[in-house]
This record gives C-alpha cells, structure tokens and sequence, in this order.
C-alpha cells in the first residue's frame, strides 16, 4: 500500500508547471525511492522477470535457452509462493518451512470471497536466455538474460523431461543445447503450452557476465521479523474483511431470495462483479454477476 500511494504521489507532480515548487522543496530522495523500488519489483540486479503473456488477443510464444547459473549451479530453479490480499504483495510462510497463518484463515473463510479471488500464487522461476517473443511489452529483452516464471504444471512438464534421460537434462540446462517454447493462448482454459525444439542453440558466450542467485529473487531467500509481522497484519485485515463481509450477508435480502435466478433489470455495473464492495453482497443478481465476471 505504501509503494502504491508513493508512486501516485510522485506521478501526480510529473509535467507540472502551475505553481511548481522551488528547486530547495524538491524531494530528489524520495524520488529516488520510489523508483528504485518500482525497478526493483520487476527486475533482480537488472535482470528481467517475465511471466509469459498472451499477445494481444494472440497467442503469445517466448523461445527461450534455459540454464544454469555457473555462479550458483545448487539453485537451478526456485519455487516461489506469494499472496496478494488488498493491493499488497507478501511471502507465504510456507516458503520458509512454515505453517503459514494467512493461508489456514483464507482456507476456513476461502467460500465468503468469489471463485476468482485470487489470494494465493504459486510460481517457480529459472534462468533462461530469450531467444524471441512476440509479445511487445517483452520484445525489448530479447537476446538477453531473463528470469523466466511460469505456473506448476509446466514445471512438472520439465520435471518429466528431466527425468527421461541424463542426455536430455544436459540439452535442456546446458550453455549448448535445445530451447524450449512456452505458449499462452488467451482462448483457451489451460493457456500455457510447452514444446521442446530439435534445434541445437550454444549460449555459453552469453553468460561471461556475473549473474544473481534466483535466491535474490522476487521475495528473500531467509524470513525476517518483517516477512513475519507482515502476514500476522495482512492475516487480521483480512479476518476484518470477511467479517465485514458475513455482516452485510446477514442483514441483506433472505437466502432463499438471493439464489434464485433474478428477473430484474440488471445494473450497469453487471459482470463487474467486486468482491470488497459491500454493494454487491446485496445485490439481487449477484450470483449471476460473479459468473459473468469470471475471466475478466
């Protein structure tokens, strides 16, 4: 919440000339803040972070040279589990060895939010050379090193291959060998695809460069005091919602109302269904909104 409100802040000022302020009321270290921790989000040392995105309303495809960082060769990949609750991003316990207390009140509340309320992420993140993409907001990386983060059941998939053969654990992982080509396809339920090509690619010239452990990576590599206290807050605001949430449930229209198939005129707002505005848990077509606004 608090990089969210500073970079709002700091954007409301850009291109202003009417009253603009004196040199000396200028904040340089603030800005300066700010934008490292944008930067920082999306990137480890300067190196990109790319989850696979669709092209427009396209397929979108990335051709990429996985690898092993020579400089870290214990850590080939890394799995990663976030929650994201009220605009704000943090890791889960789990990451550490721990019970996480987030994760068992969202379990024991998880049928109070919508189907897509998505408060849990589970990513696993390699190294990667990309080759090419399709996709514009990642076309600047390519022939680059990037960190490449992509959803479990891909990560099965080259856990299969791996376990073939020797030989193709060394083709997929090594400076010289087979790239691979991930694809998201928007029209589809299951959007992500994985092909390993037959062509031999040798990246080994690439990588005389000094490289970051995946440990540094998206969240710390050991908890802190912080990760901690962070969860125990992001854990009670959202018991405060949910509670909210099963008082405005119990003060609105009977149950037996709200599940039957309404005849209403529907509102303007249908098919954005909202789960933290009150409104909609009274809504007489909200059951009809949430599915309508599934996948958008």
């Amino acid at each position: 919440m608090e990089r969210k409100e500073n970079v709002e802040q700091f954007n409301s000022g850009i291109g202003a000339t009417k009253d603009a302020p004196k040199e000396e009321n200028i904040d340089y270290e603030q800005i300066h803040v700010t934008a490292k921790k944008v930067v920082e989000s999306s990137t480890v040392r300067g190196i990109p972070i790319i989850f696979p995105k669709a092209s427009g309303s396209n397929v979108g495809f990335y051709k990429v040279k996985l690898f092993v960082n020579p400089s870290t060769p214990n850590v080939v990949w890394r799995k990663v589990v976030t929650h994201k609750f009220d605009e704000e991003t943090f890791p889960c316990l789990t990451n550490y060895g721990l019970e996480c207390e987030f994760c068992d009140v969202y379990k024991s509340r998880s049928n109070l939010v919508a189907e897509n309320f998505l408060l849990l992420r589970k990513r696993y993140i390699i190294y990667g050379y990309l080759l090419e993409t399709n996709v514009p907001d990642h076309s600047q990386f390519q022939n680059s090193i990037v960190i490449l983060s992509y959803v479990e059941y891909l990560h099965n998939i080259l856990m299969e291959e791996f376990s073939k053969s020797l030989e193709i654990t060394k083709e997929l992982l090594g400076k010289k060998g087979r790239p691979i080509i991930i694809s998201n396809d928007p029209s589809v339920k299951f959007r992500y695809t994985l092909e390993i090509l037959q062509e031999i690619v040798d990246i080994s010239d690439k990588l005389n460069v000094n490289i970051p452990s995946l440990l540094d990576a998206v969240i710390p590599a050991e908890i802190s005091n912080e990760i901690i206290n962070t969860v125990k807050r992001k854990t009670q605001d959202f018991i405060k919602y949910t509670d909210t949430l099963i008082k405005a449930k119990t003060s609105s229209i009977p149950t037996a109302e709200r599940v039957t198939k309404s005849t209403n005129a529907k509102p303007d707002c249908f098919g954005k269904h909202n789960s933290f505005n009150v409104e909609c848990l009274s809504c007489s077509v909200e059951l009809e909104c949430i599915e309508a606004s599934k996948g958008k």
